[in-house]
């Protein structure tokens, strides 16, 4: 658990933007939350979810063999496990719910709670409808994972990930559209037109995932992104060596990446969109196809491997686990480097669909503003968006008596009672929360100049008590990620004018979208 960095009376004396500025300096000490127990409780979560998939490809073999088995159980397992919120990539310890361990699971399947569909028309609410759909997801999953030739059955995937795309759109975000959306295309295309295609639709995907989150990386965002993953991972934290390799004098308060951290940031992202295109070019040429293939092969393996053992603080094991069997399968054991010939016999159908997705891809990456970022594969870059929103008491009262909600509020009450920490550390937990975005998202870095702005006594707003509501990874990216996880709530207030605290409460969650 994070400890008070000062006593309270000591930091609450502090002049507003010192008290930051010794925030921003405790996380860059202590690194990233939580400790290490929980992130290997994340890790152990997922390997036995990888093992999980692992026996019933083994328990019910497909005819394509073992390995495309798994690979399919992986994949169909993921998707499954992520509409449930069961993955860990945004529940669990790391997020901070201990008990119970999925809090948002069954949100989606009550009558009422609020939704995002992909037309405005369809309501903001989940009907029967919706709930009937998200009902069938879980046994139509199971029947696919234990039935490997299932046929023309094979396209209730696709069926499931589409309708839930026009129905529900918040959850397609949610459990990684990007890839299912594509990928259940793929499964829906085998069950009609056969093996065809299936191999380099996959390649395709991952050709996307990589190159699309590689060229996004090209930006002052992934370089803050990048020097972090040096400092706040457990194994790092509070390493005199990496903070002055990566940062220009954090004890000093200049946390600035040093040129080296820039060429270090700027190389990784090169390598990111430059490793797929040695698949890509490798069948052409002869003799060394098979080291540039092994070369590309390589670097993205590594890339993966690389994320995993630093030990992040937050769970994206399972989006790196994954990738390493797919690439592995589809790029060398079925084909070295990329299958054009499948790509030539891939039915028109599935080919029109990748045409979309492509364009959709560059599109997206010209026009940030006009494209879900997940969508155009610009996830994994540090460039995640956030939305802030001013709210008034009487506004905060009004949504809790009109939204079912599995939350208790505010949360911190919650861990006061425990008994895990002491009233003024649940308090300072939160300042801890919103300086570790300041810290690794420079989108956030207005943030506390907001809150100033709100609390300045010249500001035209005459109400005493305001709310900063953060829709964490929620609906701002065009799309919510999940039920809603991950919200900040701050109050402010704006007399007396010589207070410069603030009082901040971490909220895990406030409503189902």
């Amino acid at each position: 658990m994070v400890r008070a960095y000062l006593p309270e009376e000591d930091f609450k004396a502090m002049p507003y933007w010192q008290q930051w500025d010794e925030v921003v300096k405790m996380i860059f000490e202590v690194g990233g939350l939580p400790a290490l127990p929980a992130t290997m409780m994340h890790l152990v979560w997922n390997l036995l979810q990888m093992g999980l998939w692992y026996a019933t490809a083994r328990a019910f073999p497909s005819a394509d063999g073992f390995y495309f088995g798994f690979l399919r159980n992986a994949l169909m397992g993921h998707f499954l496990f992520e509409f449930l919120s069961w993955t860990g990539t945004y529940s669990g310890p790391l997020m901070g719910n201990i008990n119970p361990p999925f809090p948002w699971t069954r949100m989606r399947f009550i009558r009422g709670t609020i939704k995002e569909p992909f037309f405005q028309c369809l309501g903001y609410k989940r009907t029967w409808l919706d709930v009937l759909v998200c009902s069938s997801v879980v046994p139509i999953m199971i029947f696919l994972l234990v039935t490997p030739d299932a046929g023309v059955w094979e396209a209730l995937w696709p069926a499931c990930v589409w309708t839930l795309f026009i129905l529900d759109y918040s959850c397609y975000t949610g459990f990684f559209g990007a890839w299912h959306g594509p990928v259940s295309l793929i499964f829906g295309s085998r069950a009609f037109f056969g093996p065809q295609g299936t191999n380099a639709g996959l390649q395709l995907v991952l050709v996307m995932t990589w190159i699309g989150s590689g060229v996004a990386k090209h930006g002052d965002w992934f370089v803050v992104n990048f020097a972090a993953e040096w400092v706040l991972p457990y194994i790092f934290a509070g390493s005199r060596f990496w903070q002055k390799l990566i940062y220009k004098d954090i004890p000093g308060g200049d946390c600035t990446p040093t040129r080296l951290a820039v060429i270090l940031g700027y190389m990784a992202a090169i390598l990111e969109w430059g490793g797929p295109l040695f698949l890509l070019f490798a069948p052409f040429c002869g003799s060394s196809q098979a080291s540039l293939a092994f070369i590309g092969l390589g670097l993205m393996v590594l890339m993966h491997i690389y994320i995993i053992v630093h030990l992040p603080f937050i769970d994206v094991f399972a989006i790196n686990l994954i990738p390493v069997l797919w690439s592995i399968y589809c790029f060398w054991m079925t084909s070295v480097g990329f299958d054009y010939a499948d790509l030539w016999q891939m039915p028109t159908p599935l080919k029109l669909c990748f045409v979309g997705f492509a364009l959709q891809t560059v599109y997206g990456q010209i026009y940030t503003d006009q494209v879900c970022y997940q969508n155009c594969y610009r996830f994994w870059s540090g460039n995640f968006s956030f939305s802030w929103f001013l709210m008034t008491d009487s506004a905060i009262e009004k949504m809790k008596s009109r939204v079912i909600s599995t939350a208790v509020f505010p949360p911190s009450e919650d861990l006061k009672a425990s008994g895990l920490m002491a009233e003024w550390e649940c308090d300072f937990f939160a300042y801890f929360a919103v300086g570790m975005l300041w810290s690794i998202m420079p989108s956030q870095r207005l943030l506390p100049l907001m809150v100033h702005e709100v609390r300045c006594p010249k500001t035209e707003m005459r109400k005493r008590w305001f709310r900063v509501q953060g829709l964490g990874f929620g609906k701002p990216f065009g799309g919510g990620r999940g039920e809603g996880r991950g919200n900040i709530l701050l109050r402010a207030s704006t007399s007396p004018t010589i207070d410069t605290t603030i009082s901040l409460r971490f909220q895990e969650h406030l409503q189902s979208f």
